[in-house]
C-alpha cells in the first residue's frame, strides 16, 4: 500500500512559504484527493516517476504534457548537456535560435517566421498583441438573469450552482429529441440596464436583450420553431409563442432488483420485478404510501385507501400481488410485509422529503406513463380522462414530476399554496396541460445583477423561472495573462475594462462567432482558438472560422500549446489541413525544457519590431537545444505513430470496459489517442469530482500517476498500456457497485478534487 507520510509533512512547510505549495494550479494539491495522492517529486526516467516518499509510478500526466519522448531522454540530455558546457544566456543570440527557427518552419505550416517565449502564456498573449497591432482593433472573440433555474441530470438548478462539467438537458432542433449533455463552458457577468422580460400564463423568461429565445415562425411549409435574439421580437411588438414540448426516447430496463435479506426466519425473498409493475407501485407509494420498521421485526408498507374508493383499492391490491406479495387491509390502508422492500422505500422519506429516484426519470416514455398516470391517481386530478392537476408537499417530488411530464409530452407550470387548512406545510399545486404553443407578450424590464448562462452542443436548454418551464437559447486558450484569465471566474485583479474585450463563442458553432462580429464591428482584432481540445471540428468548421475571421477584417490565431507536435509535427493545422495567421506552440516542442514558440506569415510577424515582445530568456541555450533534440528525434523516429497506436488500443478498451460494466452515464473517454481524457458524470447523489476522485484514489494505489488524462510518450510501452486498462478492469466492477448500493462517499479516504478553473 502506497503511503504519503513525507509528502504531507513537506506540504505542510512549502504552503508556508509558497501559496499552494506549488507554482502551478495543475500540479498542486487541488488536482488530487486530500491525504490519498503524493505530492513532491524526486526524480523521473522513462515513463516512471518517484515521489519524495519512494513510491514509483506508471506516469500519465508527463508534466502536463510537455514530456514527449519520455523523460531523461538520452539525445535529449546529451544535446542539454553539450550546451550547458558552452553556456547558457550569452549577452547576443546563439546561432541555436536560427537552427530551432528553421526546423519550426520546416514542419509547420504557417510559420514563416519564429519568435522564442517560456511558456504558452508568452506566446498566446504575444499572438493577441500583434493582432491588436496589425488591425488597430481591441476586443478578441473567445443571459439569464439570477432566478432562472437550468434542467441538469439531476434536477433543476440555480445557474450559478452548476458544477463546471454539469450534464444539462438540450433539445436537438433536428430531431426534437431531449439530449443530456455536458457543458462547454459558464459565463457570468455584471449587467445593468434594460432586460426582456417574456411574460405569459406559462411562460416567464427574463432574458438580456442579445440573448436569443427559441420560437415559432410562421412559414409557408408550416410552423417552424428557430433561434431569435430577444431583441427582435421585442421589436415585433406581438405575442411569442415559445414551446416545452420534446420527444423522449429513454433508457430501456425490463427488470428491477433487490438486493436479498437474511432474515433470522426466512421468508421467500422476491429479487427481481417487472419495471412496468414495479414503478405502477412506486406511482402509489410516493403519492400515498409509507413504511415501518420497528426494532421487534415488524417490517411493513402501507399505502393510504378508503375501502369506500373500491375501485383504486382493488387496483392497489392488484399492483401488490403482481409483485409477489400478499396485501391486507389495516383501516383505511393496505399493508403487506417485506423487509427487503423496507430497506429500499426508507431512502424515500415521508410527505415533505419524498422524490421520484432518477432511474425512473430515466425510462422510456410508455413506463413513464404509467407511473405518472398512478401518482396522479394518488394525489392529483382527472378531467375527462386527461391528467390535469397534481398536488405535493415535497418541492422535490413536484420538481421530479414537472421533469417526467416533460418527457411525456405534458407543459406544466408550478405555483405554491401556503397555510392551507389541509397540511402545515407548503402545498405545492402542478398545472398540467398538453398545449404545443406557449404564448407571451414582451417588455423591457430593469435589472441591476449577476447575468448567467451556458454554453451546449445543441444551443437550446430547458430553463424554469418561477416554476415555469420552456425551451430557450444558450448565450478556449493557454494563459494567466489578463485578456484570457479575465474570461475566467478567476479573474480578481484583472479590469474590468480588460475583461470586456475578451468574448466567448462556442466551438463547432460558426453562428455563436458570427453573432460576436456582428455585435463588434470593426472592432475585433482576432479569433483566438485552440483547433481541438477533447472535442473533434465539425466537417469545415476551421474553415469556416477562418473565412468569416478574414471577412470581417480579424486574423485567426491557433493556440497549439497542447495539440502542437502531439497531434502531428506540423501541429494541429497540419493534421486538418487549416492554416492560420498566427499560432502559438509550447508543450512537447522541447520534452519538458521552458520554451514556447510564436510563428506565423511573415507579414504580420514583422510587427513585432514595432510591438514591445522581448524577453531576456526567450534565447535560454539549454531549451533551445533541447527543442532541437527533441524534434529531430521525431524526425528519426515514429514518435507520433507510436503514441496515436497505443492511445488507440488505450480508448477502445477502456470503452470496452465502460460499457461491460454499464457505466455509460458514469464516465466517458474522450479526446484523441495522442492525448484522451477521462470524464466523470454527477450520479444520483455523487457529483463528478467524487467519482472522478474515487478512481484516482484506487488507480494511484494501482501505481498509475493519474488525474483523468492520458498523456501519452515515446517512453509508454504496450505492457503500460495493459497495465493500466487491467487496473480499469478491477476498479470499474467496484466503482459500479459502490454506486449501486449509495456507498461511493463511504469509500473516499479523503476530500474530493478541486475544480481550478471555471469560464464566466
Amino acid at each position: 500500500m502506497y503511503r504519503f507520510n513525507k509528502s504531507h509533512q513537506f506540504f505542510k512547510k512549502a504552503n508556508k512559504i509558497i501559496p499552494l505549495a506549488s507554482q502551478t494550479f495543475s500540479k498542486s494539491y487541488l488536482q488530487y484527493i486530500k491525504g490519498q495522492a503524493p505530492l513532491f517529486a524526486v526524480r523521473a526516467k522513462g515513463a516512471r516517476i518517484w515521489d519524495i516518499d519512494g513510491n514509483k509510478y506508471i506516469d500519465f500526466i508527463n508534466g502536463l504534457l510537455p514530456v514527449i519522448l519520455g523523460y531523461q531522454n538520452l539525445a535529449v540530455d546529451d544535446a542539454i548537456n553539450r550546451q550547458l558546457k558552452k553556456g547558457i544566456v550569452f549577452s547576443l543570440s546563439s546561432p541555436l535560435e536560427y537552427e530551432l527557427a528553421e526546423l519550426l518552419i520546416k514542419h509547420i505550416p504557417c510559420a514563416e517566421m519564429v519568435r522564442f517565449g517560456k511558456n504558452g502564456s508568452d506566446v498566446t498573449t504575444g499572438a493577441v498583441r500583434l493582432a491588436r497591432a496589425t488591425t488597430g482593433r481591441d476586443h478578441v472573440a473567445a443571459c439569464y438573469d439570477k432566478e432562472t433555474e437550468i434542467l441538469t441530470k439531476s434536477g433543476f438548478k440555480k445557474f450559478k450552482d452548476l458544477d463546471d462539467n454539469e450534464i444539462v438537458a438540450t433539445l436537438n432542433p433536428n430531431t426534437g429529441y431531449l439530449e443530456y449533455h455536458q457543458i462547454y463552458a459558464k459565463i457570468k457577468y455584471y449587467f445593468t440596464g434594460k432586460m426582456i422580460h417574456f411574460l405569459g400564463q406559462r411562460v416567464d423568461l427574463l432574458v438580456t436583450p442579445d440573448h436569443r429565445i427559441y420560437r415559432k415562425f410562421r412559414l409557408r411549409t408550416g410552423h417552424h420553431f428557430k433561434i431569435e435574439d430577444a431583441n427582435d421580437a421585442l421589436k415585433r411588438k406581438t405575442i411569442t409563442q415559445m414551446t416545452s414540448m420534446c420527444k423522449w426516447k429513454g433508457k430501456i430496463k425490463n427488470k428491477f432488483s433487490i438486493l436479498k435479506i437474511n432474515q433470522t426466519r426466512p421468508a421467500k425473498g422476491v429479487n427481481f420485478f417487472s419495471v412496468k409493475e414495479f414503478v405502477r407501485f412506486m406511482g402509489w407509494y410516493l403519492s400515498e404510501g409509507f413504511c415501518i420498521e420497528q426494532k421487534r421485526g415488524r417490517y411493513e408498507v402501507c399505502i393510504a385507501q378508503d375501502e369506500k374508493n373500491e375501485r383504486k383499492s382493488q387496483e392497489i391490491f392488484t399492483v401488490i400481488k403482481k409483485l409477489g406479495f400478499k396485501p391486507y387491509r389495516n383501516n383505511h390502508h393496505i399493508c403487506f410485509n417485506s423487509k427487503e422492500l423496507v430497506q429500499y422505500l426508507k431512502q424515500f422519506g415521508r410527505c415533505k422529503d419524498k422524490y421520484i429516484p432518477e432511474w425512473i426519470k430515466n425510462l422510456p416514455k410508455d413506463c413513464l406513463s404509467i407511473f405518472a398516470d398512478t401518482m396522479i391517481k394518488g394525489d392529483g386530478t382527472f378531467e375527462n380522462g386527461r391528467i390535469r392537476k397534481f398536488y405535493s408537499t415535497s418541492r422535490k417530488l413536484i420538481d421530479g414530476m414537472q421533469e417526467l411530464l416533460l418527457k411525456i409530452g405534458y407543459s406544466t407550470t408550478i405555483s405554491e399554496y401556503k397555510n392551507t387548512g389541509f397540511s402545515k406545510n407548503k402545498i405545492y399545486h402542478l398545472n398540467i396541460s398538453q398545449e404545443r404553443f406557449l404564448g407571451c407578450w414582451s417588455k423591457e424590464k430593469y435589472y441591476k445583477g449577476n447575468v448567467y448562462c451556458i454554453s451546449v452542443p445543441n444551443h437550446i436548454i430547458l430553463v424554469r423561472r418561477n416554476g415555469k418551464i420552456i425551451w430557450s437559447g444558450n448565450c478556449g486558450y493557454h494563459g494567466w495573462h489578463d485578456w484570457y484569465i479575465g474570461s475566467t471566474a478567476r479573474n480578481l485583479g484583472v479590469p474590468k475594462s480588460t475583461q470586456k474585450l475578451t468574448h466567448k463563442f462556442e466551438y463547432n458553432n460558426i453562428k455563436s462567432l458570427e453573432k460576436i462580429f456582428k455585435e463588434n464591428k470593426n472592432k475585433v482584432a482576432a479569433v483566438i482558438m485552440e483547433p481541438m481540445n477533447y472535442i473533434e471540428p465539425e466537417k469545415n468548421f476551421l474553415q469556416k472560422v477562418k473565412t468569416l475571421a478574414h471577412k470581417n477584417g480579424a486574423l485567426l490565431i491557433f493556440d497549439e500549446v497542447i495539440t502542437g507536435f502531439r497531434f502531428s509535427l506540423g501541429g494541429a493545422q497540419k493534421l486538418f489541413g487549416v492554416t492560420p495567421d498566427l499560432a502559438a506552440f509550447g508543450k512537447s516542442m522541447a520534452n519538458g525544457m521552458p520554451i514556447s514558440a510564436l510563428v506565423g506569415k511573415k507579414k504580420y510577424m514583422k510587427k513585432i519590431e514595432d510591438i514591445f515582445y522581448s524577453f531576456t530568456n526567450g534565447g535560454e541555450t539549454l531549451s533551445i537545444a533541447a527543442a532541437i533534440a527533441t524534434i529531430k528525434e521525431m524526425e528519426k523516429k515514429k514518435v507520433i505513430e507510436h503514441i496515436w497506436k497505443l492511445g488507440a488500443y488505450l480508448i477502445k478498451e477502456t470503452d470496452k470496459l465502460i460499457k461491460k460494466n454499464n457505466l455509460e452515464e458514469v464516465i466517458k473517454i474522450k479526446g484523441k489517442p495522442c492525448w484522451s481524457l477521462m470524464f466523470a458524470y454527477p450520479y444520483g447523489k455523487y457529483s463528478d469530482l467524487e467519482i472522478k476522485s474515487y478512481l484516482q484514489q484506487e488507480l494511484i494505489q494501482a501505481g498509475f500517476l493519474w488525474y483523468g488524462q492520458h498523456n501519452m510518450s515515446f517512453s509508454h510501452t504496450k505492457k503500460d498500456i495493459s497495465g493500466l486498462v487491467s487496473a480499469y478492469a478491477n476498479i470499474f466492477p467496484k466503482l459500479k457497485e459502490l454506486l449501486d448500493k449509495d456507498k461511493l462517499r463511504g469509500a473516499l479516504n479523503g476530500e474530493p478534487i478541486t475544480n481550478i478553473f471555471k469560464v464566466r
